[in-house]
């Protein structure tokens, strides 16, 4: 405790030494924190986009699907979806709405497709959804138009890189074709009513079009009240893997096959085109999944993305330890005099070091846990209020803002980071400098 006390004092005396090495601590793990609140909202903002505008919570589809990642620019061919039977589609709505008062569900008829204009062609994916899907609106980001009416059947939402590639506007038209499940051509033109971009996902060039789902349906040859797939929501997404168990089971009490994909090991052969058997009387059987592996493609991206930026963070951090070790070893050179009379009255080697680290370590510890504070407050203001996209053109990156969310765990953690570098970093040269012979000092003085 008096060594403690001791290396307080020095830290206090020597306020310049003490001011530039809090000033680099400071600045470091308020750069993390911030950068660590950044990261949180980024991803959150990528699971929402996917989840709220391809995946839903949880996904039902029909076990004669050919998909093993629904958020996938383009399925492996024309026949890839199966769609589930109406009765089948009736029967767990009608489960989802008795057992599962809390799930709202959702019919998608989804096709691979062609839009044309003139002379280009371009393969997308169909989105079609029903007139009172309204969460899509929160993936994809209108630069000009309007959304979707809900119930009309002759409207589409392009991306900005298609109505770029296309040279069609708000307005204009624009023709879809595709193969139905029963192999013939089928093609629509339909209205370009709205112009944007999927946040995040367009960063990546996903090409994907809202439509009706009737209007897919009629392309894709399906019966009314068939989906290709259901999509389910609910309040708390973190329960997603109980609610498929439970539905799963419900499922299964009231006769409808099914199967957990979670529980199910992919096999390539899994994936490969096979023709569609429309005779076959097992048409019944349907898959449920979780958010977490529907969408893992872009979540997989996106992490990585995060993760160079981390990299970045850490390089940052070597700068900052080596910032520490020039400012420890010259703090050595500056008190040779101090250190030698320290042990010429009887202190060892490690006494002097642990004044000379608890001194580091006590100015890392407040300027840390001051940056973090710090960077904490800011986090939350802009938490509140968002942080606007910079340039408009950046908006698919972020949407119009981000709000940057706190996570407690990753800022025990940081401080943790900060005040082991500042160790490790500063306990070789406090080591030298506490190496020198106090009867050579001595004859210095």
């Amino acid at each position: 405790m008096r060594l403690l006390g001791l290396s307080f004092k020095n830290a206090t005396i020597k306020w310049w030494r003490s001011l530039t090495l809090g000033f680099f601590i400071f600045a470091v793990s308020f750069t993390m924190v911030l950068s660590g609140s950044f990261i949180t909202a980024a991803k959150s903002k990528v699971d929402k986009v996917v989840t709220n505008g391809i995946t839903g919570h949880i996904q039902i589809r029909s076990d004669q699907t050919i998909e093993g990642d629904m958020a996938v620019q383009y399925n492996p061919g024309w026949d890839a979806l199966r769609p589930i039977d109406a009765s089948t589609v009736s029967a767990i709505g009608k489960i989802v709405r008795e057992r599962f008062i809390d799930v709202r569900l959702y019919p998608m008829v989804r096709r691979s497709a062609f839009l044309t204009k003139g002379d280009k062609r371009e393969e997308t994916m169909l989105l079609g959804i029903a007139p009172d899907f309204e969460s899509y609106k929160e993936a994809f980001l209108l630069k000009e138009g309007r959304y979707l009416e809900p119930g009309a059947e002759d409207e589409i939402l392009l991306t900005e890189e298609q109505a770029n590639t296309f040279k069609v506007r708000t307005g204009d038209t624009i023709s879809t074709a595709t193969r139905n499940i029963y192999g013939l051509n089928s093609s629509v033109d339909l209205k370009v009513v709205g112009i944007g971009n999927y946040i995040m996902l367009s960063l990546f060039s996903y090409k994907a079009n809202y439509t009706s789902g009737s209007i897919v349906g009629k392309l894709a040859g399906t019966i009314e009240g068939e989906a290709t797939d259901l999509l389910l929501y609910q309040q708390d997404r973190d329960m997603a893997k109980i609610y498929v168990n439970e539905l799963a089971a419900e499922l299964k009490a009231k006769g409808i096959k099914n199967t957990i994909t979670a529980n199910e090991k992919l096999k390539s052969e899994d994936l490969e085109i096979r023709d569609l058997d429309l005779d076959s009387a097992d048409t019944g059987g349907v898959m449920l999944s979780s958010y977490e592996e529907m969408g893992v493609t872009y979540k997989g991206v996106s992490d990585t993305m995060f993760v160079l930026l981390n990299f970045l963070v850490a390089f940052l951090l070597i700068i900052v330890s080596i910032l520490i070790v020039n400012l420890v070893y010259m703090t050595g050179l500056e008190r040779y005099r101090e250190i030698g009379v320290l042990r010429a009255i009887g202190f060892s080697r490690f006494q002097v070091i642990r004044i000379f680290m608890g001194e580091i370590l006590s100015v890392s510890l407040i300027s840390g846990l001051f940056g973090v504070l710090s960077a904490t407050a800011v986090a939350a203001v802009l938490g509140m209020t968002g942080v606007a996209s910079p340039i408009p053109a950046l908006d698919f990156m972020m949407g119009k803002t981000l709000n940057l969310e706190i996570d407690p765990k990753s800022i025990v953690i940081n401080m943790a980071v900060i005040i082991g570098f500042s160790f490790a970093a500063s306990f070789y040269p406090a080591y030298k400098a506490c190496s020198i012979d106090p009867a050579e000092t001595l004859r210095a003085v």
